[in-house]
């Protein structure tokens, strides 16, 4: 059996707050839904949507995968929220436009058979 000194294990340990300030400017969300190949990796789109939104993006969420009556034998539906911000000044809605159809072009030219839905604000 083992004896472990608490209070000598926490004075050992350095407790660094780190902060980050609070965004200057408000971010702007987008919906994208995504049919493609049942065998297609969720990564594999999570990865090509970033790379085509670039350093605004904030974050990418999956939040929807779909198999069943509405969608083709062998492919699925699968559904993200795609979170920009830019650290120069509110994003206009031209700009996201602008990073959704990079999005929706970089998904046709990597993921093969892919079909994006409209994408909503």
């Amino acid at each position: 059996m083992g004896k472990i000194n608490v209070p000598e294990l926490m004075a050992s340990c350095v407790a660094q707050k780190t902060y980050k300030p609070l965004p200057k400017y408000p971010a702007t969300t987008r919906d994208l839904s995504i049919v493609c190949d049942d065998d297609i990796p969720a990564a594999l789109l999570e990865k090509t949507i970033s790379k085509a939104v670039g350093s605004i993006l904030e974050k990418v969420t999956l939040f929807d995968v779909y198999k069943g009556e509405q969608i083709e034998k062998g492919k699925k539906s699968v559904s993200y929220s795609i979170s920009m911000r830019s650290h120069d000044g509110t994003l206009t809605d031209e700009q996201a436009d602008k990073a959704m159809n990079k999005v929706l072009e970089a998904l046709k030219l990597s993921v093969l058979n892919s079909e994006c839905k409209k994408y909503s604000a």
